[in-house]
């Protein structure tokens, strides 16, 4: 199994504590293997299992906890 690597943009990101609930909403979902979220570049780095977690399953999770979340590849 390959991993895939995405980068999340996430607009609104002022604070740590946003980048801590980013950060734990991801790490915590099913198949996320690693995140880094730069508070700098309002970003979110997630290396992932592409056979357990889609993308747009990994964005929906962000904006249901209330992130405005796209992605880069």
């Amino acid at each position: 199994m390959q991993s895939s690597q995405i980068t999340l943009h996430v607009r609104g990101m002022g604070c740590q504590g946003c980048v801590d609930r980013v950060h734990e909403t991801l790490a915590s979902t099913a198949g996320v293997e690693r995140v880094s979220v730069a508070l700098k570049h309002a970003t979110a780095a997630v290396s992932f299992d592409p056979d357990q977690v889609s993308v747009d399953a990994l964005i929906i999770t962000e904006n249901e906890m209330g992130e405005d979340v796209n992605a880069s590849g």
